[in-house]
Order: C-alpha cells, then structure tokens, then sequence
C-alpha cells in the first residue's frame, strides 16, 4: 500500500475525533466512503500534550482494513518508535522536524524497512528547517494549526505564506479542524 500518486489530491480522514470504542467500525465507514488512506494521529504526552494510539492499536487496525496507514508521529523520539508502527501495519510514517536530531536517517530507515516517509513542521516553525530533507521524503505536512490542538481554526499567515512559493506544490497542509 503506498500513499497517492504525486500531484493526485486524496483525502485522509483523521481517527482522532472517531468513537474510539467503536473503532473498526469507524475504520470501516471510512473504507466504505471510498477513502484509499486513513490518517493516525499518535501522540505521546511529551512533545504535545495528548495521549493517543500506539502500535498495538495499530496492529488491531491493520486487521480489520486493507487502507492506507497514514501515522503522524508526534512523539518526542519518533526514531526509538518507527519500527514497532511499521511492524504494527503502517504504511507511511511522517514526522516532525522539531524532535527529529537525525531526520535523514530516520528517513532512510524507514524507506529501508518498507515504509514511505514524511516530514513535519508545525506553524511556528521557519520552513527553511526542512529544505534539506524535503526532497528525500516521499510527504510534506505542513500543520496549519499548533499540534495536536483539535477543532482549532486554520492558521492562514502559514498558508498564505507557502502558498506564494514554488514549493507549496509539495506541501500537504494539515487542519485538524474537522468536525467531530
């Protein structure tokens, strides 16, 4: 399974704001929309405040859906995480520039273990921090809101900001504003 064709536009709802205790049907309602890819949001208490999913959960999931594991780290040491997920059914796995010490070979690593890789940056931080690594992700999220804040509005000086750019064409922005 692998994420959508560069330049396609594919829509990856969030489980974040699902029923957690009835999650495979959750899962199962997004399949039946028609959505090729699911996004995960894990969360680890450090680098934000929540506590999400881990692999485990993971793993249960990849049971019962053949969709696209989109996981977004936001952990503090994705590195000392990124294989259990990949062991645990993802498919892709980004992370954020602001933890990662080694985002190249984070991003290696996971390439060699099967998975597509990501980078992150949250609203504040300069998109300069990604130049080096853009290019060898297969994914750019850009958060549009400040991490792991759900239902909150779109930060538009960050949108506008990319959007005048040649390289907002590679960007992915992330609202985790939807509706729950």
């Amino acid at each position: 399974m692998k994420l959508p064709k560069t330049g396609t536009i594919e829509i990856a709802p969030s489980i974040l704001s699902a029923d957690f205790a009835r999650l495979a049907d959750e899962i199962a309602g997004i399949e039946s929309a028609g959505v090729n890819m699911v996004h995960l949001d894990v969360m680890d208490g450090h680098f934000v405040p929540n506590i999400t999913i881990g692999p485990p959960v993971i793993a249960k999931l990849r049971k019962v859906s053949s969709l696209v594991f989109d996981t977004h780290l936001m952990i503090s040491e994705p590195a000392k995480y990124a294989e259990r997920f990949v062991e645990a059914g993802t498919d892709h796995i980004t992370f954020h520039i602001e933890v990662g010490d080694e985002p190249q070979r984070l991003i290696e690593k996971l390439h060699k273990l099967g998975c597509s890789a990501g980078i992150c940056l949250n609203p504040e931080t300069p998109v300069e921090r990604i130049e080096a690594v853009a290019p060898l992700c297969d994914m750019v999220l850009v958060m549009t809101v400040r991490r792991a804040l759900v239902r909150r509005s779109l930060c538009r000086r960050r949108q506008k900001r990319l959007s005048g750019s040649e390289k907002s064409s590679a960007l992915i922005f992330a609202s985790k504003s939807m509706a729950g």
